[in-house]
């Protein structure tokens, strides 16, 4: 497991570079946080991230996602690092219904606090225009 972290903070490292040039480029890249982009350069490839930046809000769904549906347990030293590298998809599978449930994430050695999947779906239909539903969303208008 060491290996896998340090290997990824060797990738994301070697990244930053270039990541900075492309931030220049892509304006929406500017707002989003490090781990949003570090999330985005492991799920997406390049030309998909550049046809995301199309989409505000499915980019403020996925800042969310990445960056806000959880919080790291207080009273714990948290790095630049720490937030950065922190992959919530590996953690996906531990949320409760409707409960937060804290984890402790190996790869970082700090425990998270993850949203309850309520929580999670509530801000995310927020973000991306939905009005409340029972049986599925329903944009509130054509803006995207």
């Amino acid at each position: 497991m060491k290996r896998y972290y340090y290997l990824l903070l060797l990738l994301a490292t070697c990244c930053s570079a270039s990541l900075a040039q492309e931030t220049a480029s892509i304006p929406y890249k500017k707002t989003l946080s490090p781990v949003t982009l570090t999330m985005l350069d492991l799920e997406y490839t390049a030309a998909e991230q550049q046809e995301l930046m199309d989409y505000p809000r499915k980019l403020e769904s996925l800042e969310y996602l990445y960056a806000a549906s959880y919080r790291f347990q207080e009273g714990q030293v948290i790095t630049a690092d720490h937030r950065r590298l922190m992959n919530i998809r590996t953690y996906e599978a531990y949320r409760a219904m409707d409960e937060r449930v804290v984890v402790y994430v190996n790869e970082l050695g700090l425990y998270v606090e993850l949203f309850s999947h309520q929580e999670v779906r509530a801000a995310m239909n927020q973000l991306l225009g939905y009005e409340h539903f029972v049986t599925g969303p329903v944009p509130k208008s054509n803006e995207q």
